[in-house]
């Protein structure tokens, strides 16, 4: 009996130690073709491409989701349709790329470097081509 009652405890304590937290969730890579209004996103094994109606963007680099969020730094490119050849370009600005996933979808918010500013807000849906107006 009394080795019973020593030996519960510590099995107990071994349960508890062993147990799966639920809210720990192991990273897994960001890879596929996403679409929506104004907005189509490419992502593979070494970086992830925007396009949107007048701008593109890039992660350069492989992105990790943790559960169903992301949080990466990238760049941000605002074009001008029809631009004389001689005039300088747009230069990429530094921005933060938040999302959240849910089931095929992705919430993507846009935010200045400091994530102070919203640049823009989307929604994109895995395996769907991306409804793009290009400005003029």
């Amino acid at each position: 009996m009394k080795t019973i009652l020593i030996t519960l405890p510590i099995m107990l304590v071994l349960l508890i130690a062993c147990k799966k937290d639920d809210n720990l969730t192991s990273s897994v890579p960001l890879i596929g073709q996403w679409g929506g209004k104004g907005i189509q996103i490419v992502a593979s094994d070494k970086e992830i491409t925007f396009d949107f109606d007048c701008a593109s963007g890039l992660i350069n680099r492989k992105v990790m989701m943790n559960g169903n969020q992301l949080s990466e730094r990238g760049t941000f490119t605002p074009l001008a349709g029809n631009r004389p050849i001689t005039e300088d370009y747009p230069k990429p600005q530094n921005v933060l790329y938040e999302a959240k996933v849910t089931g095929n979808d992705i919430n993507l918010d846009i935010k200045s470097e400091d994530g102070k500013t919203l640049i823009g807000s989307y929604t994109v849906s895995k395996n769907v081509s991306g409804r793009l107006f290009r400005c003029l």
